[in-house]
Parts: C-alpha cells; sequence; structure tokens
C-alpha cells in the first residue's frame, strides 16, 4: 500500500510539474539566414482599427524591407574586407560611447535646470515674504502714528 501511495505522489508530481514541459518557442514569421522576425515583433506595428486589407499591406511591406535590410547586411559582412570591419566597429563603440554621453549630459542639464527654478522660486517667496512683513509693518506704523484718533472715555467712534 505504501508503494502505490508513492507511486500515485510520483506520477502526480511529475505530470503536473511545468519543469517537464518544453519551453514554448516564439512563432517565427520570417526567416533570413539565422536572423528570424517573430509575431511579437510586429503586434504593435499595425494601429487598431486599421482594415484587413492595409493591416496585410503594412505587414506584408514590413516583412519585405526587413527581409531586405537583412541580406542586405548579410552580404556586405560577407564581402567587405576585415579591416573595414574594424574601422566600422571603432566607429560603433565610439558612437555608442557619445549617444551615451549626449544622453546622460542632458539628463544632467535637466537636473540642473530644474534646481535653479526651485532655487529661484524659493528666493522668490522668501522676497515676497519679507516684503509683506514690511509692508505690514509699515501699514501698522503709519496707523499707530499718523492716523490714530484719540479714543477718550466718553466717546464711542
Amino acid at each position: 500500500m505504501k508503494y502505490w501511495i508513492q507511486i500515485l505522489f510520483l506520477s502526480l508530481l511529475l505530470t503536473s510539474c511545468d519543469y517537464f514541459k518544453a519551453p514554448r518557442k516564439p512563432k517565427a514569421i520570417a526567416r533570413v539566414g539565422e536572423s528570424y522576425l517573430f509575431e511579437s515583433d510586429i503586434v504593435s506595428l499595425v494601429p487598431k482599427g486599421t482594415s484587413k486589407k492595409d493591416s496585410i499591406s503594412i505587414v506584408k511591406s514590413f516583412i519585405e524591407r526587413w527581409a531586405t535590410q537583412k541580406i542586405l547586411f548579410e552580404a556586405a559582412e560577407k564581402n567587405i574586407g576585415k579591416d573595414k570591419v574594424d574601422e566600422y566597429n571603432v566607429l560603433i563603440e565610439q558612437y555608442k560611447v557619445d549617444l551615451y554621453t549626449k544622453a546622460y549630459l542632458e539628463n544632467l542639464v535637466i537636473r540642473q535646470i530644474d534646481t535653479v527654478v526651485i532655487a529661484m522660486i524659493a528666493a522668490d517667496i522668501t522676497i515676497h515674504r519679507i516684503v509683506f512683513f514690511f509692508m505690514v509693518i509699515y501699514g501698522w506704523l503709519i496707523d499707530r502714528f499718523f492716523c490714530a484718533k484719540r479714543y477718550t472715555l466718553g466717546s464711542r467712534f
């Protein structure tokens, strides 16, 4: 009886476990050499509300452009000399460094501008508070010394 329970438990464990199932491969739409175009790459290509005919036209032209680009790139890789490929790789790396540096500097400038604007607003608020304080004091002094009515015990107003 023990063995039957163990066999039942083991069979339930093996049949319900996703570990033994083969991972789902993405659905390939087109292939050029070792490059694949997957369905997930073209899902967001067609806007909602597009007619079936237009959708087919958009997807077909995208696939043709993608395939042409891949074919030309592979042919260029095979036919261009090694020294030219090395030169292009250096240029690509430099361009990558330039892009990252530019993005970092833009982000830094935006943060700096934000900091300056916040400081200017804080200074403006402080100046307005000081001016308001002095205006209140000035008004009180004017009222107290120049416009004050002398009230006597017998008069109400």
